[in-house]
């Protein structure tokens, strides 16, 4: 955004973007407004939203999609600004995930976080032969308990 500012002298305009935005609660008014100065030829830091594409191959089997990050940091120019991070998760099987070195960025983009940083993951779900297991250990151990008390009261 360019911002002109008007002296006595002479109109002096200026590269800009909003860096704290304040709404009235009620009526939704621009209450304040700070504005940052950039440089249109210095990289700068901005945070973009991380977006899934497709349907994962673990989720249609059961698994879960569980997204860690969802923003991250980019290093850029300010005409090069994203307006989002799309990631294709459609062949990611359960027990994968996606780290920041396997997302493709365009241009003079980058991403500053560790590389081994995983930003989503498709968790298998906790198997039903598992959870029928814990339930029939925990039924036995009840039965044992109630037996143990019918015969002593006996």
């Amino acid at each position: 955004m360019n911002l002109g500012i008007q002296t006595d002298a002479e109109e002096i305009t200026r590269s800009a973007m909003i860096k704290e935005l304040q709404r009235h609660p009620l009526s939704g008014q621009f209450l304040h407004i700070d504005f940052y100065e950039i440089s249109m030829d210095r990289k700068i830091r901005v945070m973009v939203p991380v977006v899934t594409k497709g349907k994962a191959k673990g989720v249609e089997l059961g698994g879960m999609l569980q997204i860690i990050r969802r923003e991250l940091e980019v290093l850029c120019y300010p005409n090069d600004i994203p307006e989002n991070i799309e990631i294709d998760i459609s062949d990611l099987d359960m027990g994968e995930s996606v780290h920041v070195k396997e997302i493709p960025t365009e241009g003079e983009i980058e991403i500053p976080a560790d590389v081994d940083f995983t930003v989503l993951t498709v968790l298998s779900p906790k198997s039903a032969e598992e959870e029928e297991v814990e339930e029939e250990e925990g039924e036995e151990g009840e039965g044992a308990e109630e037996g143990e008390g019918a015969e002593a009261a006996e």
